[in-house]
C-alpha cells in the first residue's frame, strides 16, 4: 500500500496515524518526531523490498527530510538501486557482512552483553563456552545471533533470573 512506508516510520519513532490521513503529513511528522526523539540513524531491513521507483523516490525524499544516516540492509543490494542512476549515485557500494566467528565473535557478544537487561554479566564472550555454542546454534549470523540473545534473555527474565547462562541458550 502507498502509505506502508511512512506509517512504518512514523511507528518507528512512536508516533501515530489516522487511517485516511495523506502520505505528505506522515513523512513530515516521521522526520520531526525523528529530531524530537533524537533519532541517530534509520536501519531499513530488506531494501530491496523498495522495488517500485516511486516508492524509493519517496524514501530518498523522507531520507532528506529527516536528515539522518540510513542503512538499508539487504541481500540483494544492488536491486534497490536497479534502473535508477540518482538512487544509485546516493548509496556507498554494498558491504557485505561476513559471519562472526571466534575472534570476531567474542567482542560483539561481549558489547552485547553489556547490554543485555541482567544485573549480572553473563559472560557469552567466552569462546570455551556460550560463544562455541551460539556460533554452532547461528552460523555466526548477525541477524541470528540477535534473535537467539533476545529470546533467550526475554525467557529467562520472565523467571527472573540474574544472567544468561549456557544453559539458557
Amino acid at each position: 500500500a502507498k502509505k506502508a512506508l511512512p506509517r512504518m516510520l512514523l511507528e518507528g519513532v512512536g508516533g501515530a496515524y489516522e487511517p485516511r490521513e495523506e502520505e505528505g503529513p506522515l513523512y513530515q511528522r516521521a522526520a520531526v518526531l525523528c529530531e524530537v526523539c533524537q533519532t541517530v540513524i534509520w536501519i531499513v531491513d530488506e531494501a530491496q523490498n523498495l522495488a517500485n521507483y516511486n516508492l524509493r523516490r519517496r524514501f530518498i525524499h523522507f531520507s532528506n527530510e529527516s536528515s539522518r544516516p540510513i542503512i538499508c540492509a539487504s541481500n540483494e543490494a544492488q536491486k534497490f538501486t536497479e534502473g535508477d542512476n540518482q538512487t544509485k549515485g546516493r548509496w556507498g557500494k554494498p558491504y557485505i557482512l561476513k559471519p562472526y566467528s571466534g575472534d570476531r565473535l567474542s567482542p560483539l557478544l561481549g558489547y552485547i552483553d553489556l547490554l543485555l537487561p541482567f544485573p549480572e554479566k553473563s559472560d557469552l564472550a567466552l569462546m570455551d563456552g556460550p560463544a562455541k555454542l551460539i556460533e554452532s546454534k547461528t552460523g555466526g549470523i548477525l541477524r541470528d545471533i540477535l534473535k537467539l540473545v533476545v529470546r533467550c534473555s526475554r525467557r529467562e527474565k520472565k523467571k527472573k533470573k540474574s544472567r544468561l547462562t549456557m544453559k539458557d541458550l
